[in-house]
């Protein structure tokens, strides 16, 4: 998993928003996996990846109100 260790560039974000697009991508093919009986927890394991990749990536900048 992609991990954040600064403040991440122009370029590093980029990076960040294609694995979040992947991430979130995968969580929605589970989400529509109805022969899988661990579609759910797996997109939710995916999902939940995504949201700490969002926390780490905002991690170094103060909170805004949007």
């Amino acid at each position: 998993m992609l991990t954040v260790g600064k403040k991440p560039s122009r370029r590093e974000l980029l990076i960040v928003i294609t694995e979040l697009q992947s991430l979130i991508g995968q969580a929605q093919g589970q989400h529509a996996n109805d022969r899988d009986r661990n579609s759910f927890e797996a997109g939710q394991k995916l999902l939940e990846q995504a949201h700490e990749l969002c926390i780490q990536a905002r991690s170094f900048d103060p909170p805004t109100d949007c």
